[in-house]
């Protein structure tokens, strides 16, 4: 029975081989799964937290013909800081770049804090009283760079 006693051995160590490989191998997987919902949960993180809302009158948006200038009222809705800085800051008029020319915020503050809002002036040449625009804007977490986006169909009055 001495080689019945060694067969054995050998059996149950390349049982234990095995069953340290598959278990090695299903922590491993485990990590990727929960590195890859990590990942995920911090981008959904960052998008549900910026938000922004456009609250002009949008029957009313100034135009200063003179100087070609739009300006639009953007209230930061989410818990994180936005950038403030006019390239940061995309504007599309009916699918047109308008460029952010000035941003400064309605309260003075320095930064772009939850319940802030921001009077975004930009640069939109050829716009006419009496036509219907489409406006879209994108402003981003200063932290994440996470972007947050509002729409707002307009017309504007021109001074």
């Amino acid at each position: 029975m001495p080689g019945t006693s060694a067969a054995h051995t050998i059996w149950f160590i390349a049982a234990v081989l095995v069953a340290a490989v598959l278990a090695g191998a299903v922590v491993g997987i485990t990590f990727s799964i929960s590195k890859g919902l990590e990942n995920k949960g911090s981008q959904v993180e960052g998008a549900l937290s910026t938000k922004i809302k456009i609250i002009n009158d949008p029957k009313n948006v100034p135009f200063y013909q003179s100087t070609n200038t739009v300006t639009f009222y953007v209230e930061n809705l989410g818990y994180s800081v936005l950038n403030k800085n006019p390239s940061s800051i995309v504007v599309l008029i009916n699918g047109m770049v308008a460029q952010p020319s000035t941003v400064t915020l309605y309260s003075g503050a320095p930064t772009w804090k939850t319940s802030e809002v921001a009077i975004i002036n930009a640069t939109a040449p050829g716009l006419s009283q009496g036509q219907d625009y489409t406006l879209w804007i994108s402003a981003s977490d200063v932290k994440t760079g996470a972007a947050a986006t509002d729409t707002m169909d307009f017309n504007v009055i021109v001074n």
